[in-house]
């Protein structure tokens, strides 16, 4: 249910006022630790989405913004188009909902983001660093992916404080072993161009059927460990994972690898809330490969 509009940032006016627009209702999408996510309807019938946040770090939204339009690739999934961007705010083009109905679209989904996956890099990380939600990922440039893996998308959540908190030595220990194992564990891979956060929620289908994203933590890395985001809360189905390895195959045992990809997720679910399920899903992948 729409409700009635709220105060818009300075800036966002000013871009609708240019064009003549208004905001005639909103809706609230999300309200989560990091953004507030409202759908507005404009006076010609049209949409759009505009992020804020309490009190985001400067210069989140711009990095954000310059990362959507480097991920929007030929052939890869669309990423909506920023409209205006500020310390305070995002609005960007509204692509469409998280409903996949339509037959044969995981796989259609997977083709684009192999195709993503195609561009690549001589070395792991990015130009600058960025944001997974308030944490700053370090993405400096490596030639090491596991090195680039381990230090700044393992061992980076061990000193966040609800992360230092929740774990005990002994899982601080384990979870320093992963790291140093990961070349036993993950084959070289090359340094390919990802979305950098695709769980589920930020995978769309636009409202032309078409694959999407959103929210994206760019940066070269592995491509197992895109696939291995698929995974987190929720699970894409066996058919996505089969159309992607048409285009991009990955070598064999790619599936057990997935789960210790996964490590990344957990350590920082637990470094933002101190969540105790995930706490108990790292415990168990470090049972299995600690």
């Amino acid at each position: 249910m729409s409700s009635p509009v709220v105060s818009l940032p300075g800036a966002v006016q000013a871009y609708f006022t240019e064009r003549d627009l208004g905001v005639v209702a909103e809706d609230h999408l999300t309200n989560g630790a990091v953004n507030l996510a409202r759908r507005l309807t404009l006076s010609d019938g049209t949409t759009a989405i505009l992020k804020q946040g309490p009190n985001p770090p400067a210069g989140m939204y711009a990095i954000e913004a310059e990362s959507l339009d480097e991920l929007r690739v030929p052939g890869g999934p669309r990423a909506p188009k920023v409209y205006s961007v500020g310390d305070d705010h995002l609005l960007l083009e509204d692509l469409g909902n998280h409903d996949f109905p339509v037959e044969g679209f995981w796989e259609k989904y997977a083709r684009a983001l192999a195709t993503l996956h195609s561009h690549q890099s001589p070395k792991f990380g990015y130009h600058k660093n960025n944001y997974l939600g308030l944490l700053v990922m370090d993405n400096a440039w490596t030639e090491d992916g596991h090195e680039f893996f381990g230090r700044t998308r393992i061992l980076r959540f061990l000193e966040v404080p609800l992360c230092y908190d929740a774990l005990t030595p002994e899982d601080r220990r384990r979870v320093e072993r992963v790291a140093r194992r990961l070349p036993e564990f993950i084959p070289k891979q090359p340094a390919c161009l990802l979305h950098g956060d695709l769980w589920w929620a930020n995978m769309l289908i636009s409202h032309s059927g078409e694959p999407a994203f959103i929210d994206p933590g760019i940066h070269y890395g592995w491509p197992e460990a895109e696939l291995a985001m698929t995974l987190q809360c929720g699970r894409v189905p066996e058919a996505f994972f089969a159309a992607y390895r048409e285009i991009n195959p990955v070598p064999p045992g790619w599936d057990e690898r997935l789960h210790l990809l996964g490590i990344k997720e957990e350590l920082s679910m637990t470094a933002h809330f101190g969540d105790r399920y995930s706490l108990e899903k790292l415990r168990i992948l470090l049972d299995r490969f600690a």
